[in-house]
């Protein structure tokens, strides 16, 4: 299917929005501040080098399920742009692979911010439904304060995060 961008705001840089496009269905449960990162992240196309990246999530010891997890490559250098970020999902067993926001799999090669999230949809009062962030991780995971991850040039199956709640 191929499907033509067309936007009538000429100061909308293409490529954040063709990424924002581009992402999957599966994907928006995403609080809409990580989307932008991700989306802001993707940038640089194909010109950086990437590698699978999968491992394990848990917290206090237990796999966690239906975690979202993000890797935005850390700047080098001068250089403003700093590849297309990427992205995964825990199956039940805390489980996850990575794909950049360009749907191929893996991540950019070299150090990364690591967000932790889950997401839950909640009644607001007055806007309709809103997502937040879930109360059961804590925010040191969620705000890229705690996680730090280097991808290296060959990869690795485990990229493992012990996320502790205290």
């Amino acid at each position: 299917m191929n499907v033509e961008l067309r936007t009538s705001n000429p100061h909308l840089p293409r490529s954040v929005f063709s990424s924002l496009v581009a992402l999957p269905p599966s994907l928006f449960p995403l609080p809409s501040s990580l989307l932008l990162l991700l989306a802001i992240a993707g940038c640089g196309g194909d010109a950086y080098p990437l590698a699978s990246v999968s491992g394990t999530v848990t917290l206090d010891g237990v796999p966690l399920a239906e975690a979202l997890i993000s890797f935005e490559p850390v700047r080098q250098g001068e250089d403003p742009d700093s590849g297309p970020g990427s992205y995964g999902k825990t199956d039940q067993q805390g489980r996850f692979s990575l794909k950049s926001v360009h749907g191929e799999e893996g991540a950019v090669i070299g150090a990364h911010v690591v967000r932790i999230t889950t997401s839950e949809l909640k009644e607001l009062a007055d806007m309709g439904q809103g997502i937040e962030p879930s109360k059961r991780i804590p925010r040191r995971y969620i705000d890229g304060s705690a996680l730090r991850f280097t991808v290296p040039a060959g990869g690795t199956d485990q990229a493992d995060f012990a996320l502790t709640s205290n």
